[in-house]
């Protein structure tokens, strides 16, 4: 029994961002900041 693996390169991959937010505040407060990061997240 063969296995075959076929890989295609569909044009450039672009690096990924990450981007960390760091806050006080998290829900269930509620405030701008933690009513944005729900939103976000």
């Amino acid at each position: 029994m063969h296995t075959h693996l076929h890989i295609e390169r569909l044009g450039q991959v672009r690096p990924s961002l990450k981007i960390a937010v760091v806050t006080e505040t998290y829900p269930p407060d509620i405030n701008g900041v933690a009513m944005t990061l729900s939103r976000i997240v």
